[in-house]
């Protein structure tokens, strides 16, 4: 709850889509591709930059594919927690990089400030954060006469 009310701070942004436009996207895809009479300029930038794949029934947004490459899918903001817990936790409450790496491997609209936002939240995460180490400080002597005073220090190891 916490992490959507942060994501909604930042919604200005075209990359984060809530789940109604989510389906306003996946409806415009599909009836462009379905579309007989000429396409407007806005048709052909929908359909470079989305495309819709059919899963046991369920209508997903991905990224077109070309030849060799993976399906990457677009995420809706509701799933966007659940997805980053499950790869945070798959990677070992790894950071922002590991986090970034598998998560783009699969999804095209998660950023960076988002993975830092979630990694900012997460309570394991914080505990293990360095901590403040305390050091060992030795006050000098000062003396006026030259070999009057030494001064030893014992370091167990």
């Amino acid at each position: 709850e916490k992490f959507n009310n942060l994501l909604l701070n930042k919604n200005a942004n075209a990359v984060f889509l809530n789940k109604v436009k989510y389906d306003e996207l996946i409806l415009k895809v599909n009836n462009v591709k379905t579309k007989t009479t000429k396409k407007t300029a806005d048709d052909y930038k929908l359909i470079k930059k989305y495309d819709v794949v059919n899963i046991s029934g369920i209508e997903k947004l991905i990224v077109p594919v070309s030849e060799g490459n993976l399906i990457k899918y677009y995420v809706y903001n509701e799933q966007l927690f659940q997805l980053l817990n499950e790869t945070h936790t798959s990677v070992g409450h790894g950071g922002r990089n590991r986090m970034e790496y598998e998560l783009n491997l699969k999804y095209k609209n998660i950023t960076r400030e988002t993975i830092m936002i979630f990694l900012n939240l997460c309570d394991h995460c914080q505990k293990k954060g360095s901590t403040i180490k305390k050091g060992l400080v030795v006050k000098r002597i000062l003396s006026s006469e030259l070999n009057s005073r030494c001064q030893v220090d014992l370091i167990d190891m």
